[in-house]
Order: structure tokens, then sequence, then C-alpha cells
């Protein structure tokens, strides 16, 4: 009887043993696993001021060719893309001439 005792002893130490290392590894799996989650950085909130601020400066810029009118084409450089358009382009498509 004396070495039944011992031999349980010896698997309730064993047990607690492994009691222990499955604690431990239970804890690592947990840092690991915090390691490996990345949040997605967002950009900032802005205030109402900046984005009135923003709004501003922006309708600055849009003014500002509005104001300068809008340019007028060649008449030659449009001409000839017409002409390109009905002959089928420069690649000579479907629609070229074949004199």
């Amino acid at each position: 009887m004396a070495k039944l005792s011992q031999v349980l002893a010896t698997l309730e130490a064993e047990r607690e043993r492994i009691r222990q290392d499955l604690q431990n590894l239970g804890r690592a799996i947990a840092a690991l696993e915090g390691l490996g989650t990345t949040r997605k950085q967002g950009r900032g909130k802005l205030s109402a001021a900046a984005r009135k601020k923003i709004a501003a400066a922006q309708r600055v810029r849009w003014a500002k060719p509005k104001s300068r009118g809008r340019a007028k084409r060649s008449t030659a450089r449009v001409a000839f893309r017409r002409a390109g358009r009905k002959n089928g382009g420069s690649w000579g498509g479907p629609l070229a001439r074949k004199d």
C-alpha cells in the first residue's frame, strides 16, 4: 500500500505541474494574440472651425479659374481632332478611309 500512495502522490504532483504549464501556455497565447491584431488608425476628427477654414480656402481656389474665364481652344486643333474621328482615328480603325 505504501507504494500505491507514493504513486498517487507522484501523479497528483505531475497533474499540478501540468496545470501550471497549461496556465502559462494560455497566458503566452493571449499575449501573442494581442500582438497580431492591428487597429486601423483613422484620420483625426476636425473641428467645425477647421472645416469652415478648409471650405473657405477651397472656395477661393475654385473662384480663381472661374474669374479668369475659359481659354478658347485653337480652331485648327479642334478641326484636326474632328477629322481624325471621322476617319477612324490615327490608328486606322474600322472607319478609316481606303482610297
